[in-house]
């Protein structure tokens, strides 16, 4: 399910789990992105993790809709790009959330799925270092 980052956050679980931000079409549907290793129907922007889901998406909502990047890649990186604020406005950014207590290991799980599939990370992450783990 995805939700919206200005409006939705205080519908989540403030306890540890994986989050995903997604750009957005018009239409409010996931934007497709073109990524080196092909199209990426889902629109991922962000791959993360927090220990309090809620207090890290309403981080990010600051970091997008006030301009505050809060020290955090995704948000430098954000600001930093005119070609992704042009791509995705905050207003077309949402997120998916999954719930879990071994939050750390799933987002790994999925950064190395994503760049498996794309052969890069997601544009707003900004590390790669879960690829030379074992899967």
């Amino acid at each position: 399910m995805l939700y919206r980052l200005e409006t939705d956050i205080d519908a989540l679980p403030n306890e540890p789990g994986v989050y995903r931000l997604i750009a957005l079409n018009t239409r409010g549907k996931p934007k497709p992105l073109s990524r080196v290793g092909g199209l990426d129907r889902s629109g991922v922007l962000y791959i993360g993790r927090s220990r309090k889901l809620r207090s890290r998406l309403r981080t990010r909502r600051h970091m997008l809709f006030d301009g505050t990047p809060r020290g955090h890649i995704a948000g430098l990186t954000y600001r930093a790009s005119l070609p992704i604020r042009r791509l995705a406005p905050p207003s077309r950014i949402a997120f998916r959330f999954t719930a879990s207590e071994n939050d750390h290991e799933l987002e790994r799980k999925l950064l190395r799925s994503y760049f498996r599939k794309y052969g890069e990370v997601p544009p707003l992450n900004g590390r790669a270092e879960f690829i030379v783990a074992t899967p």
